[in-house]
């Protein structure tokens, strides 16, 4: 009996020490989850008590997702038997993507050398999201006109929450029909953005925008290409030698029109010019064209300024009734 007390006592007093050097120190958490939006502050409570035989200094140290920030003080000393509690700070990064993210403390004795880990499941949320959604993003516009200078902007806020967003351009001369816009949480608008180009002003034209929430870190950026052209640009050119003024087209709808007057003969009684076309028309956007012929009744060479005013005149009509087609 005598030696199975001894055994016994000796069992008892080894797994003591051995449950001593295991844990010369004990945490817990307040909690091991939390659910967060980006860049909000998580606060974990841990208390912290030292099981040692004597005073001892307990270290810590946090492990975090990438872009994410936290603190937790360095380190703590505790008496025999002492307990104190400290505060973890974790904030996930502004683009954190939806979903739960490990975060792991260590807990480590100076003295001892023991070691303990707890792992914090972080679930991050989508509070606050926008996007910008382009039906498209290139357009040819005409710089005579005004058709087709008018895009459509859908705002889309994905987040939980509420709010206004303001829009914005790296461009001077773009108005949104609305700057402001308040948008409910899983909701949509559309804003138009109306296109202003300075007179003059031709060619590719790269137009930025952005959309910022006016309380969150919540921002979508994207843009659109115009290609601004010259559709209806027409230039004159006089040949006085015979009389021949011809029209021609500079710009992108390649109507054209030419008038040509042989200053030699001319037709019927009253000495005036006749003009003849050959029933085409000029419409924007096609290669037609307007030709007419224009006869005077100059004697040789006699006249020619007479002629050459005529035919300016005439001309001038001409290109009047083509600015009225190309117009309407």
């Amino acid at each position: 009996m005598k030696k199975l007390s001894v055994v016994s006592l000796l069992l008892t007093f080894a797994i003591m020490v051995g449950m001593g050097a295991a844990s010369s120190f004990d945490i817990q958490l307040s909690t091991d989850a939390v659910s967060s939006c980006p860049c909000t502050a998580n606060i974990i409570k841990v208390d912290v008590q030292n099981m040692y035989q004597s005073a001892d200094t307990i270290e810590f140290e946090l492990d975090l997702p990438a872009d994410w920030s936290g603190f937790v003080q360095p380190d703590i000393m505790l008496g025999s038997g002492d307990s104190e509690t400290i505060t973890v700070y974790i904030t996930p990064a502004k683009e954190s993507d939806s979903g739960s993210y490990p975060v792991v403390l260590y807990v480590e004795s100076v003295i001892t050398g023991n070691e303990i880990s707890r792992t914090i499941n972080v679930e991050v949320l989508k509070c606050h999201y926008i996007s910008i959604d382009l039906a498209e993003t290139y357009r040819e516009v005409c710089q005579e006109s005004d058709e087709g200078r008018v895009f459509g902007v859908v705002l889309k806020n994905d987040g939980k929450l509420e709010e206004t967003f303001r829009l914005s351009s790296d461009v001077g001369w773009v108005v949104f029909s609305d700057s402001s816009v308040e948008v409910a949480g899983g909701a949509e608008k559309t804003v138009q953005l109306i296109l202003n180009p300075p007179e003059g002003l031709l060619g590719m034209q790269i137009i930025n925008l952005v959309a910022k929430s006016e309380t969150s870190y919540a921002q979508a950026e994207d843009g659109i290409q115009v290609d601004i052209k010259n559709c209806f640009d027409f230039e004159a050119t006089l040949t006085p030698a015979n009389g021949g003024v011809e029209v021609s087209d500079t710009g992108e709808t390649g109507a054209a029109a030419s008038e040509t007057g042989t200053g030699e003969t001319g037709e019927g009684e009253t000495g005036l010019p006749s003009i003849s076309t050959g029933g085409e028309e000029a419409t924007p956007g096609e290669n037609g064209g307007v030709t007419g012929a224009v006869t005077g009744a100059a004697e040789g060479d006699e006249q020619p300024w007479g002629s050459m005013i005529v035919a300016v005149i005439i001309i001038i009509v001409i290109l009047v009734i083509i600015y009225i087609v190309v117009k309407g």
